[in-house]
């Protein structure tokens, strides 16, 4: 009983430490956002938005390419070869940092004049902004989540003020703004490796390639189809039901905003514990993820009903004007979110189980069902049915997402696709 209780105070250890270090890296980067909007013109806002997307669009890449390959092969094995394949996962982010920032130096140079000195600062912070957030994944596959914490600490003890002071003495702009930042995650990025003790390796990544080339793609397609859906919903919805409808369904989830910093936190610690426990009770991951998704459907439920208790007051100091026209939408968007909750525990599982061809083709049929319901839905009442469509499709989702985790489960029990021998070959780390 006393190992038990051990185990489960530093399981909650490790789980506040993770959704801690989430609200940091969220609270950094809402920051910088919030500083860019008040300071810049309409014109250098929209220039913002479009580094801000190059960044977002490259992260999920490199992340597809080092860190979910990282979690869900290495969460589960020693240190000594997690800390290896960490290695190995820094090198491949530096180095896809470098080719990321080099092809937006190169649009900054061909680009006309405006763009120029923004494209240019987030072309030269690239680099450092992904390797921070490769060295964030390797400290929680090594159950280090108060490592990644730290880091983002400093990058928001020093990013914060550094905007301040840009801000009072007027010279705050999207390119000085993005140059912070980038200084800042460099700073933070080498404070993680420095408390990791961990050097990159840059060349292993060939090695590193080859050998979770059944990972990658549909990691980074998976990566690919989820912002595509998120950004069309949105298209959508402006095109059909028009720019106040959207306005709405965008405040509505900015509302919902801490149920999906909670998701992705638990998500980022359960993987690698839920590898763990998987390697020595393999009988008791279908389980595990029906408790995982239960509660995050119960979160999002009470969050729900929180916002809809709300008096009007508190709604327009949270909201401003777009209040009014977001309560029409909590109920729809308290059902979506519910659904996102139940869908995350079979994700986790298949990422547990490296299904990443499964987890690719769930997503695929989940984005599908969003993308052909929630036109109809905005066309016939505007941005409340396109979140009921949401809704509805992301529950008929559900249903896809859980039979490709039996299916997958039971072909890896069948297989024994888990056994470290069969699936984790030696690898060749320098």
């Amino acid at each position: 009983m006393p190992r038990n209780s051990q185990h489960i105070g530093r399981l909650a250890s490790r789980v506040s430490w993770s959704l801690g270090d989430q609200v940091l890296s969220s609270l950094s980067n809402f920051a910088l956002s919030v500083f860019v909007a008040r300071a810049v013109s309409a014109a250098e806002l929209g220039i913002f938005a479009l580094c801000y997307s190059g960044y977002v669009l490259a992260l999920g890449v490199v992340r597809a390419a080092t860190a979910e390959p990282l979690m869900v092969k290495f969460g589960s094995h020693d240190l000594g070869e997690a800390r290896r394949a960490g290695r190995s996962a820094l090198g491949v982010a530096i180095l896809l940092g470098g080719a990321c920032g080099g092809v937006v130096l190169l649009a900054a140079w061909i680009g006309p004049s405006e763009v120029q000195a923004p494209f240019m600062a987030l072309g030269l912070s690239l680099p450092a902004l992904l390797t921070q957030d490769a060295a964030r994944f390797c400290a929680f596959t090594f159950a280090r989540p108060k490592a990644a914490f730290l880091s983002d600490l400093v990058w928001t003890a020093v990013q914060i003020p550094c905007l301040m002071y840009l801000s009072v003495t007027g010279h705050l702009s999207t390119a000085s703004a993005l140059t912070v930042w980038g200084a800042s995650s460099f700073l933070a990025a080498g404070g993680a490796l420095v408390q990791l003790r961990l050097a990159p390796t840059l060349g292993t990544w060939r090695a590193w390639v080859r050998e979770n080339r059944s990972l990658i793609p549909g990691y980074a397609g998976e990566f690919m189809a989820r912002l595509g859906t998120a950004q069309m919903v949105l298209y959508v919805v402006g095109l059909v039901a028009g720019l106040t409808q959207l306005g709405a369904l965008k405040a509505a989830q900015i509302a919902f905003g801490p149920v999906r910093i909670l998701f992705w936190g638990l998500m980022i610690v359960a993987i690698p514990e839920a590898a763990r426990l998987y390697r020595s009770r393999a009988d008791r991951l279908l389980t595990t993820t029906r408790i995982l998704a239960l509660g995050l459907l119960l979160f999002a439920l009470l969050w729900g009903v929180t916002l809809n208790l709300l008096p009007g007051s508190v709604g327009v100091a949270f909201l401003g004007e777009a209040w009014e026209h977001t309560q029409r939408l909590l109920w729809p968007m308290t059902a979506y979110m519910m659904a996102y909750g139940a869908v995350t525990g079979p994700l986790i599982g298949l990422r547990v189980i490296q299904a990443a061809g499964t987890s690719f083709r769930a997503r695929i049929a989940s984005s599908g069902l969003i993308l052909l319901t929630v036109p109809l839905g905005a066309a016939r009442a505007g941005a409340r049915g396109a979140a009921i469509c949401m809704a509805l499709a992301s529950w008929s989702a559900y249903v896809v997402w859980t039979r490709a985790f039996r299916r997958a489960s039971r072909c890896a029990e069948t297989t024994s696709a888990f056994d470290s021998g069969a699936l984790v070959k030696s690898i060749t780390y320098g």
